[in-house]
């Protein structure tokens, strides 16, 4: 009976964690759609001024990745091709990932890392106990920590959404 409890306890914890990293992407989910729906009336708009870089990060553009004239045109090299704007001072490919160039996407890109920790803490923590001992009420706590992680991605995404994140 202990051992169980101890388990159970264990297990807890894990779908705890787990929650709280669910919790997070859909709080960066919120923060990349406000960044591009409502960012006039959200908080990042006080921390952005207009005119400023910081502000220019949180415009989802392709003029932040690629060189442009004053004009907002595209230069191109000699064989037409799009230049890439150099990330401070570095001209190292993967430093030209979109997500150094937009808040969106930096957004985007932390959301999907604390997806995939929320799925390796719920895939070896707390599903290896269901797995191992294949009991039915283990698959009907499984059902229950699915709902659970549906109605948290939802409550906390729509609280950031339409409240959290609103000036």
């Amino acid at each position: 009976m202990i051992t169980y409890w101890n388990q159970f306890i264990a297990t807890f914890k894990d779908i705890l964690l787990a929650s709280l990293f669910f919790a997070i992407c859909a709080f960066l989910n919120a923060s990349m759609d406000v960044t591009k729906d409502k960012f006039s009336s959200s908080v990042y708009s006080k921390i952005a001024k207009p005119g400023t870089a910081t502000y220019k990060y949180f415009e989802s553009d392709w003029r932040n990745k690629w060189e442009t004239w004053p004009d907002g045109g595209l230069i191109l090299d000699k064989d037409g091709n799009k230049i890439p704007k150099w990330f401070l001072g570095i001209h190292i490919v993967p430093l030209n990932h979109p997500m150094f160039f937009d808040s969106w996407h930096l957004f985007k890109s932390a959301m999907v890392f604390f997806f995939g920790v929320t799925l390796i803490v719920l895939y070896f923590k707390a599903a290896k106990i269901i797995f191992k001992f294949n009991k039915w009420y283990y698959w009907v706590v499984l059902g229950i920590v699915l709902v659970w992680f549906f109605l948290d991605w939802n409550i906390v995404f729509n609280l950031f959404y339409d409240h959290w994140l609103m000036v």
